[in-house]
């Protein structure tokens, strides 16, 4: 399966979430084999059928050149979870400690139905909107049993080597948030593991800029998840074997993150 022949990734107009990109839609259905819409929870099924028509619809459905994609789990950081057996067991973390995991509903396919049924489509009998669930859930690109392993992994190693991505994400944050741009004093940020899931920082963001604990702690979590959700776009490709897209924000990190590695690979194979 050619990877350039199958685009992943959501089609709603940027900034608008009740708005399809239609043209972008019929343009990656031309120009690819398959495209495979990244959906939130079937909002984009109601607007599908107002398009293309039931027919229609699920003629492109049952020719396979659109599949749905409906994630089933989410990355969280989990450190000050204490409904979760598993950290309760361990303990609950403080303020400026972090723990990364994957969380997945507990019937993945009671999920799916109940995202359909959410939609309304006013223009279809209860038959006629049976008749479509019946074609969407073989058109559906199902995630590998480990999905979001490799994204955990990956940021975990990002913490524990400290990546300069994440400082670059800091200061990203730094200026949308709280409008911080020339900055007279360089902040200091050190990640370290405390087990094998667990990190605690140590920084002077709150003595610089005068942020209180929890400024500070959210500030971190939140450039961690952006990480996170940077790592996941990877493993989104590798585990559907397709083409997905990045925002204009994304891409001067995605090419740091990709000279890293190519710095690490050319390092490790010198020596």
């Amino acid at each position: 399966m050619n990877i350039t022949k199958r685009l992943i990734g959501q089609c709603f107009k940027k900034g608008e979430k009740a708005s399809l990109d239609f043209e972008a839609l019929i343009r990656r259905l031309l120009l690819f084999d398959t495209y495979i819409l990244e959906t939130n929870r079937f909002n984009e099924i109601p607007h599908l059928v107002d398009y293309f028509g039931l027919d229609g619809l699920l003629k492109i459905l049952k020719s396979g050149s659109l599949k749905i994609y409906l994630r089933t789990y989410t990355m969280g950081q989990t450190g000050q979870t204490s409904i979760l057996k598993s950290r309760k067991d361990k303990g609950v973390l403080p303020k400026g400690s972090f723990s990364f995991s994957i969380i997945k509903p507990s019937h993945p396919n009671y999920n799916i139905v109940s995202a359909f049924n959410e939609q309304s489509f006013p223009q279809l009998s209860f038959k006629q909107k049976m008749k479509l669930l019946e074609s969407i859930l073989p058109s559906l690109e199902e995630d590998p049993e480990k999905a979001g392993t490799k994204t955990v992994d990956q940021l975990n190693k990002d913490m524990r080597e400290n990546s300069p991505i994440i400082k670059r994400l800091i200061d990203k944050i730094l200026f949308d948030k709280y409008g911080i741009k020339d900055k007279e004093r360089e902040f200091s940020l050190r990640l370290i593991q405390i087990n094998k899931d667990d990190f605690k920082s140590e920084t002077n963001l709150g003595n610089i800029y005068g942020f209180n604990s929890e400024e500070v702690h959210k500030i971190i979590e939140k450039t961690l998840l952006s990480l996170s959700g940077l790592n996941q776009r990877i493993e989104l490709m590798e585990n559907h074997n397709a083409l997905t897209g990045f925002d204009d924000d994304e891409l001067s990190i995605l090419e740091t993150k990709f000279d890293l590695l190519i710095k690490s690979f050319l390092h490790s194979f010198s020596s």
